[in-house]
């Protein structure tokens, strides 16, 4: 009598098993990697969006001033949001231009270092015309 063995296909290999945990294995430090990422990314842009109101609000304080009343000189100051110490600089330049004359321009500077201790600024510019 002649038996045919038929060979049981059910379950996986060892080999399998270890190439699909390696997958998976690797595409979770990915995953790791990229939050760490997002993170950074994310708070870098919120302080960034912080220093651009700080800059604005700046440069709405001259908006009502009249041309002569602006001074060309430079001043700063700190200030303390979201448990971020921000540093701004205004310049006040005079310049001449050939379409508008004499101009006044200003340079709101803000500056604030993040968790990793790097430099990072956000600079808002305008000019102001005698007329």
């Amino acid at each position: 009598m002649i038996f045919n063995r038929v060979r049981s296909t059910q379950g996986f290999s060892l080999i399998e098993v270890l190439v699909s945990l390696t997958i998976v294995v690797v595409g979770g430090l990915i995953m790791i990697k990229m939050q760490s990422y997002y993170e950074r990314e994310g708070e870098t842009a919120a302080k960034g969006l912080i220093a651009t109101q700080i800059a604005e609000n700046q440069l709405e304080l001259i908006k009502p001033l009249a041309y002569s009343a602006i001074a060309l000189n430079d001043i700063s100051g700190t200030i303390s949001r979201a448990g971020t110490t921000f540093d701004w600089r205004q310049v006040v330049r005079s310049k001449t231009l050939a379409t508008a004359g004499d101009v006044k321009q200003v340079e709101i500077t803000v500056t604030w270092e993040d968790r990793w201790q790097q430099a990072q600024s956000v600079s808002l510019a305008t000019i102001r015309t005698q007329y």
